[in-house]
C-alpha cells in the first residue's frame, strides 16, 4: 500500500480585533515615542510631505500661477503612501532593535513600487483628478467658459491677474458635497437585450463569431486552464462555507468484507470495486461566476428579484446552466 499524500494545511483566519479609542491613543502615544527617539528622520518625511502643500499655497497666493496646482494636488497622492511606509518602518526598526537609516527606511519605501501599494496611490490619484476636473467644470458653470479658460493662463479678460477666490472655493466644496449626498443609490444592470435576457455580453458570440474564431486556430497545442483540486486547496470559507473534501465510498477490500451487493465473497475478489464522492463550495478552483452569484437590494442582474426566481433548488435565472459554449478570442496571462 502506498502513503497517502501530504495535502497542505490551510492557513488560520487573521483574528480581527474591533478599534476603541484606547487603542487610537494608545497608538498616538506610541508615534510621539517614536518621534521623540528618532526626530530627524521623522521630520525629513514630514518636511517633503509639507512642501506639497507648501507649493499649492504658493501657487495660488503668491506666484499666480493656479494652474500649478494641479500636479501637485494630483502628485501627493501618488508618493504619499511610500512616507506612510517610511514613518511605519522607522517606528518597526524602533520595536525591534534594529538601526534606524535613511538608507534603509528609503530602502523599504523604494521597495513598495512593485506592489500592491503602488496601485492603491494609483487609484487615489485617478479619483482626486477627478475631482478637479469637476471643479474646473463648476468654474466654468459660475464663472463661465472665457474665465475658466484665462484661469488656465493665470490671467483675467482685463489683463488683470487672477486671485483665487475664497469664497468661490467654498461654495464649489458645498456643490460637491450635496451632489454626492443626493447622488443615486447604485443598481443592478439592465440587460440592453430585454428583460427575459440572462446571457449578457455571451450575446455577442454568434455561429458566424465562432466559425471566425475557429478559423484562426492555428497548430493542435492546448492550454489546460484547470487547477488541481486537493483536500486544503485554497478556497473561500471565512463565512462558514465548506472546504474540498474527498473520500472513498467503496474499496476493493471493502467490498469483500461488507458485500453490497450481495454476490458473495468470491465474486467481490473476482470483481474489485472502487466509488469516490467529494463535497465542496461551489466558489472554488476554477469555475465561472453566473449573473445571479452578486446582486443588489433583492435582485440580481436584469433585475431579477429574489422574491420571484429564487427557489430552494437555487435561482431559476441567470445559472451557470444558461451559459453557452464560449467560443471566442482569449488572452493567456501567465501570473504564476
Amino acid at each position: 500500500m502506498t502513503d497517502l499524500p501530504k495535502y497542505a494545511t490551510p492557513s488560520p483566519m487573521p483574528i480581527v480585533r474591533a478599534l476603541s479609542f484606547s487603542d487610537i491613543r494608545s497608538a498616538f502615544a506610541q508615534g510621539v515615542s517614536d518621534f521623540a527617539a528618532k526626530p530627524l528622520h521623522s521630520l525629513a518625511i514630514g518636511f517633503v510631505c509639507a512642501l506639497f502643500g507648501i507649493a499649492i499655497v504658493a501657487c495660488i497666493w503668491w506666484l499666480n500661477v493656479p494652474w500649478m496646482i494641479y500636479p501637485f494636488a494630483i502628485g501627493f497622492p501618488l508618493v504619499g503612501p511610500f512616507f506612510a511606509v517610511g514613518l511605519y518602518e522607522i517606528s518597526r526598526r524602533i520595536s525591534t532593535g534594529e538601526p534606524v537609516t535613511f538608507g534603509a527606511v528609503l530602502a523599504r519605501m523604494w521597495a513598495q513600487r512593485g506592489r500592491e501599494l503602488s496601485w492603491m496611490a494609483f487609484v487615489v490619484l485617478f479619483v482626486i483628478w477627478v475631482w478637479v476636473y469637476q471643479v474646473r467644470l463648476l468654474m466654468a458653470f459660475f464663472l463661465g467658459m472665457k474665465a475658466t479658460i484665462t484661469a488656465a493662463i493665470g490671467r483675467q479678460p482685463n489683463g488683470r491677474r487672477l486671485t483665487m477666490n475664497p469664497r468661490l472655493a467654498i461654495l464649489t466644496s458645498a456643490f460637491l458635497f450635496l451632489q454626492s449626498a443626493q447622488a443615486k443609490e447604485p443598481d443592478v444592470g439592465v440587460s440592453p437585450w430585454g428583460k427575459d435576457d440572462e446571457l449578457g455580453r455571451l450575446n455577442l458570440m454568434t455561429d458566424a463569431s465562432r466559425a471566425a474564431i475557429l478559423g484562426r486556430i492555428q497548430g493542435g497545442k492546448s492550454y489546460d486552464l484547470s487547477v488541481e483540486y486537493f483536500i486544503g486547496m485554497p478556497s473561500w470559507h471565512a463565512v462558514g462555507d465548506p472546504r474540498y473534501q474527498f473520500w472513498l465510498t467503496h474499496t476493493p477490500r471493502g467490498t469483500v468484507i461488507d458485500d453490497p451487493m450481495q454476490v458473495g465473497a468470491s465474486q467481490n475478489r473476482h470483481v474489485g470495486y472502487t466509488g469516490s464522492a467529494f463535497s465542496m463550495y461551489s466558489h472554488m478552483g476554477t469555475h465561472i461566476d453566473a449573473l445571479n452569484h452578486f446582486g443588489l437590494n433583492g435582485k440580481i442582474w436584469n433585475g431579477f428579484r429574489a422574491d420571484e426566481y429564487l427557489g430552494d433548488r437555487g435561482w431559476k435565472k441567470t445559472g451557470a446552466e444558461t451559459i453557452p459554449p464560449i467560443i471566442a478570442r482569449g488572452v493567456l496571462l501567465d501570473i504564476a
